[in-house]
Formats: structure tokens, sequence, C-alpha cells
């Protein structure tokens, strides 16, 4: 597996020009829903956008939520866009309310320009039934919704992600198995048991890879020997029969919950979980030790205080590997955006994290993030009763990558070049461009986020700099440089050949 990685990696280093980033704060606070009824349970969509793959009418993704309105439930959605930098002003019904029925925990994802697919638990006679919904790109409503299941015995939490560029998975539990059907492009396939297993678990998650790491991966709890719920995560081997590779296992001191797919780089994929320990909750990230050679586990927050944390994040790709201390807690975690769940007593708050500090929303619950990896605009979503009725808020972030000009004599700007040789050995020079007297960093990591060495700290003048970097003892693959000054901040791939 360590060779594949390293080929992986000789393939993104070559694959891609010298970038310069521009990343910028958590935006102002957006109110999506008002009015005189009820809105929870708030999913955004995750996955909807596939490596390369672009709108070009700027429509990117949805969110759906609860409804309810004088007893009565429906399930309801509203549409966000890249061209218009926020929402529509629309909500729409997916699913209008049904006397007697409850519906509840929707769920979402769309393929721009294909498909957009909604799906949640429907109860009748006490027991839960999954249906759905779906909206093709040039039609303007949702299609009447559907009964995925009709069982006398109850299914619940679903999941919608993507699987392919044209088709989308749905996969809930039903007793203590995990089914799943496929949706898209023009057919829906019969309810299949998770590859034949019973996992006998109710929390799970499903994820695609990346470009250069076209791993599939579920992820899912179970108990283990020692009593406590541990988290088990496998590759998918074949897309159409859903077969799992042998399954890795992160084990902890507590109990593991809600786990999540998120994609750490373009790479390498990992999770969140929730740790119940000494009952309280903590958030935490994970990348399976298929890709190290062992579980690298990350917490995201570490507050006596704190309980009921729920993590979730997005990793620019050009990020990839380098791990930041978060402002609070000086935890070293993948460096993205992250917003979380944090509760106090009886009270809550949204926490919004990204390379600044962090920032806290009194009174939010339930954080959903898109990750929508290669558009500019990107949401995080939740539900807070801040006016007296729970209603859904969100905020945006937005990060750009554009090419250096490496003509350009001018030092208006701040620039860090592309290391020369690379690949190289033992010895490379890594140049950079001041527009100002500057308090400048340059640092060296490995793939893992661990500091290999500090080639500057101190202050500089205006103009170019170079520094040469010797290898030393490190071994073969990549690594990454990250330099800083005046509140610039770039990284960039460098191979090592031996």
């Amino acid at each position: 597996m360590m060779g594949k990685f390293i080929f992986v990696s000789i393939i993104l280093l070559v694959s891609n020009c010298v970038y310069s980033q521009t990343y910028d704060h958590w935006q102002k606070v957006d109110t999506v829903t008002s009015g005189d009824f009820d809105d929870y349970n708030v999913q955004i969509d995750h996955e909807g956008m596939l490596p390369n793959s672009w709108s070009p009418n700027g429509i990117i993704g949805w969110i759906v939520f609860e409804r309810w309105q004088n007893g009565v439930s429906s399930i309801a959605g509203k549409q966000f866009s890249s061209n218009q930098a926020g929402w529509n002003s629309i909500v729409t019904t997916i699913s209008p309310t049904i006397p007697g029925i409850f519906q509840k925990y929707p769920d979402v994802c769309t393929i721009p320009e294909s498909i957009s697919v909604a799906a949640w638990q429907q109860k009748k006679d006490s027991v839960w039934n999954i249906y759905f919904s779906y909206r093709y790109a040039d039609s303007a409503n949702w299609a009447s919704p559907i009964a995925l299941t009709n069982d006398t015995v109850s299914n619940t939490n679903v999941k919608v992600r993507t699987l392919t560029d044209s088709r989308i998975i749905l996969i809930w539990r039903r007793d203590a198995s995990v089914l799943y059907s496929v949706v898209g492009p023009t057919q829906f396939s019969n309810p299949k048991p998770l590859a034949t297993s019973n996992f006998d678990s109710s929390d799970y998650d499903f994820g695609i890879g990346e470009n250069y790491a076209p791993t599939n991966t579920f992820v899912w709890t179970r108990v283990g020997d020692s009593g406590n719920k541990i988290c088990l995560i496998s590759a998918i081997q074949d897309l159409n029969t859903m077969s799992l590779a042998p399954s890795d296992t992160v084990a902890c001191d507590g109990d593991i919950s809600n786990p999540r797919f998120i994609s750490f780089a373009r790479y390498m994929v990992a999770f969140t979980f929730d740790l119940k320990l000494n009952n309280r909750y903590e958030a935490r990230i994970a990348v399976p030790n298929y890709y190290t050679g062992r579980d690298t586990v990350f917490n995201i927050e570490d507050d006596t205080t704190s309980s009921n944390l729920h993590a979730v994040s997005f990793v620019p790709i050009q990020l990839t590997g380098i791990h930041e201390p978060l402002r609070k807690t000086n935890q070293a975690v993948p460096w993205g955006f992250y917003a979380w769940e944090h509760r106090t007593g009886n009270d809550t708050a949204i926490v919004f994290s990204d390379r600044y500090g962090l920032d806290t929303m009194a009174g939010g619950r339930n954080p959903s993030i898109s990750n929508l990896s290669r558009q500019l605009w990107n949401f995080a979503a939740w539900e807070s009763n801040q006016t007296g009725r729970s209603h859904i808020y969100s905020r945006s972030f937005n990060w750009t990558t554009g090419a250096i000009d490496e003509s350009s004599s001018s030092p208006s700007t701040f620039e860090l070049h592309q290391n020369y040789p690379n690949p190289f050995n033992p010895t490379t020079k890594i140049s950079y461009r001041l527009s100002a007297f500057s308090n400048v960093t340059l640092k060296v990591y490995d793939v893992l986020g661990r500091l290999v060495e500090t080639l500057v700290d101190g202050k500089q003048t205006p103009g170019e700099h170079s520094v040469t970097f010797d290898s030393g003892g490190l071994t073969s693959g990549v690594y990454f440089y990250s330099l800083r000054a005046n509140g610039f901040t770039d990284v960039g791939k460098m191979l090592l050949i031996k």
C-alpha cells in the first residue's frame, strides 16, 4: 500500500502547477429560514461536487430540513448557488405534510447538471420507512415522494452520498443490517444488503475518493471485545457489488459514535467521530492506518466543560498534509474549516474555526458543512432557536487558487515559488518574494504534517529570497514547505527521490 501511496503522490506533484492561495475568514451569518414554524435537523449537500466537475450555471447544492407547523411535519429544501454566492429566496417543499405521518431526518446529495436526491424517514403505524425524491437538473420541480422501503420492520438513519458522476447511493439501517440502493441516471435499484454483512450498527457513513485516491470508503461502529463502541473502516472493492475489503479498527478508551467521512487532501481519506469519554463528548478526526501504517487521531477540542461535540471539516486541496493548532487548545489538526457543536450544561453553541482562530455562535445546534472542494463558495448550516422558534442559519467561507506569474518582477505581492530542482536529491532551493518588511517562517513537513525542519524564522526585508533545503537522512517521498509572512500563507509540494 505504501508503494501505491508514493506513486499517487508523484502523480499529484507532476500534475499540478505552481499555486498561490487566498483563504478567507468565515463570513457573516445568514438567516436561511424564518416564519411561524420550526425547522430542525438540517443537512447540507456534502459530496455533490465530484473531482474536476463544474456547474456552468453555478447551482452547486441543496440543504434539506424538517419543517414543523401546528404539530405536522414536512420535508423542505433550499438551493444555494456559487453565482449568487448565497441562498435562493424560495423554500421548496420536497414532501408536503401528511396528517398522522411523521417525516424526519432528511439527507441530500447533488450531482451538478445531473440529479439531486433527498431521502428521509417517514413514520406510519409506529413503523419507519425510507422515502426519497429526486430532481433532474433540467426540471423545475422535485418528483413526488417514492417509497424506497415498505416494511413492518423500521428502516432508519438514511445517508445520501455520491457514488459516481451519474449515480447517487442511499444507505440505511434495517434491524441490525445496513442496506443500500443506487439512484440514477434513469433507474432506482432494489435494496440490497451492504456486502451481505451484519454490522449491528446504527452509525455509519460512505464516501467516494478523490482523483488521486479513488478509494471508496465505508465506516461504521460496533461494540468491541472490551465493551466499548469501536469504529471500523473498509475500502469498497467493487462499486457494482459494494463488496468490502478487510477492515481496519479505530479503538479508543471511550465509545465512538457518529462517524462521518471527509475528504482529507487529494490522496487520502479520513473521518470525524464523537468520542464519549468520562461522560462527555470529544470531537476527533481519524486517518486510517492503511495509508500511514498506524492510526492517526486528532482531537478537535480539549475542553472539560464540553459535551456532545460534532466535528465536520473541509480540507482545501492545496493544503494537503499540513497541520495547524486551533487557537483555543493548541491541538494540531489538519488545516481546514471546521464547525462543531459545543455544549456546556443546557447551553449550546456552534464553534467555527479557520486558520485565523475560533468564533462562537451561541444557541446553535446540529451543524452540517458542505465539502464541495472544487468551488469558491462553501457553506455550513445549523439550527438555532435564538428568536424563540427553531430556524436555519448558515455561514459561508471561500477560497481561491490561481497560478503564479513567474515573469513578474514587481515586489508588490507575496509569492512562494516552486522549489528547484524538483524532484531533487539531496538538496533543493526554495525561493519566495516579500512585498514588505516581514516576520517570516519557512517550514518543511512530511505527509503526516510532522515538522521536518524550520528553514527560516525571523524578520526579512522586501524582495526576493531563497534558501537551500538539505534532505539529509530523510526517506524518499512527498514533502511540503509552508511560507508565512505578514498574514500571507502558501504551501508548496516537492518530491525527494533517492
